[in-house]
């Protein structure tokens, strides 16, 4: 992991990327991570809200293709889950 910058531990999103869309591409990562560089932010957590169950189905295995990916791997050392992880009982707490 490249450790010269910024590392943000909760992204949801940037430039119309959002790790929460059913829409998220890996190019929109990839466009994203690069923007993030520029700026100063070696690394992040993408993060993802609390959504449908699809959503997570499609989106992390994204994300995991994502942190093999050579050129974003080292940008992205883990994925931040929200929303009803913390709790079951009180549902949408966060």
């Amino acid at each position: 992991m490249n450790t010269s910058g910024w590392i943000d531990l909760q992204v949801n999103g940037f430039l119309g990327v959002d790790f929460s869309s059913p829409e998220l591409t890996l190019e929109g990562i990839r466009r994203m991570t690069a923007a993030l560089l520029e700026r100063g932010t070696s690394a992040y957590c993408p993060t993802l809200v609390t959504c449908d169950p699809a959503v997570y189905a499609r989106n992390l295995p994204l994300l995991a293709q994502a942190m093999r990916d050579p050129g974003l791997g080292a940008h992205i050392p883990g994925i931040h889950l929200e929303g009803p992880f913390l709790t079951m009982k009180s549902r949408g707490a966060h």
